[in-house]
């Protein structure tokens, strides 16, 4: 089971977008006129309709809950479902530049400003668990060019309506979906000119290269290229990750997970295996933590 696989068709890509742009762009008028609270009060009932209509979903977080060991009732499906609608609406206030009411909680500070005063760039990690934007519009405070590496191709629909509200934001995007070699090439570009690069590596895009490790007590599939690309460009990897706390708080969740990827030509494989190890371990703790954060709606032990 250790043999890295490509995978040809991941399930969570199976799963069509929902809504549409007049939706998205009523929470943005909904939110630019009313604020935080007015779009908040609109998402309950849209999210609510989720809840109602997404079997699968109410499925996949049950089953996360129960084995994180955490309540799964009704009640708890809905609030942690109405979790991701809460943090997807904050997304359209980080990416307009208007999450000035939201606090964000850097956790540890030191580590930021080493990311800000390297010289190279580094590979952050992070994962479908909290808020990207979050950790984005830090980053833009602090004067980090941090670009992000997404895959539109289940997203195009909320993707267009966030590049109307920034459209400097595709300058910062690397996106795989279009020509994987050529965004490849980009993100070891930008490395190399001493910029970071964020990537989610808990899911698998159509044939990238893939591990199976122990995950929350089953194995789970997750992605080497950010371990290969890592060793390549011999970057350091951190893993960062924002969790809601409610209060209107982020916590910025960061660490240091190598310093230098070393890939063996002997042990090749095993090497592959113990980072995507240490990463899944990582976040599985922080998941374990803030379970209501964890946004992969779908089996995510499905081999």
């Amino acid at each position: 089971m250790s043999k890295s696989l490509a995978r040809r068709s991941p399930q969570w890509l199976s799963i069509p977008e929902r809504g549409s742009v007049l939706g998205i762009l009523f929470f943005v008028w909904a939110v630019t006129l009313g604020g935080r609270r007015v779009g908040r009060a609109f998402l309950w009932w849209v999210m609510l309709y989720f809840y109602l209509s997404s079997s699968k979903a109410r499925r996949a977080s049950r089953d996360f809950l129960q084995r994180v060991g955490h309540p799964a009732g009704r009640r708890v499906v809905f609030r942690h479902l109405l979790r991701f609608g809460q943090v997807a609406l904050d997304r359209l206030l980080f990416v307009q530049g208007k999450g000035g009411s939201i606090r964000q909680d850097l956790g540890p500070v030191e580590l930021f400003d080493e990311l800000q005063h390297s010289a190279r760039g580094a590979l952050i990690l992070g994962a479908h668990l909290g808020s990207f934007e979050a950790m984005g519009g830090m980053a833009r405070q602090r004067q980090l060019h941090v670009n992000a590496v997404v895959d539109t191709r289940n997203s195009r629909m909320l993707m267009s309506v966030l590049e109307r509200l920034d459209p400097s934001m595709p300058e910062r995007l690397i996106d795989l979906g279009e020509d994987r070699l050529a965004a490849i090439f980009e993100i070891r570009k930008r490395l190399e000119q001493g910029q970071h690069v964020a990537v989610l590596a808990d899911r698998c895009t159509p044939g990238e290269r893939s591990i199976v490790v122990p995950f929350m007590g089953r194995d789970a599939r997750f992605p080497t290229g950010p371990y290969v690309l890592a060793a390549t460009l011999e970057c350091p990897v951190y893993f960062v990750a924002a969790v809601y706390r409610g209060d209107d708080c982020y916590e910025i969740h960061a660490e240091r997970l190598f310093d230098r990827v070393i890939l063996p030509r002997r042990d090749r494989e095993g090497a592959l295996r113990e980072h995507a190890m240490h990463y899944a371990e990582r976040l599985e703790a922080l998941a374990r933590r803030e379970p209501l954060s964890w946004f992969n709606f779908y089996d995510f032990w499905q081999l």
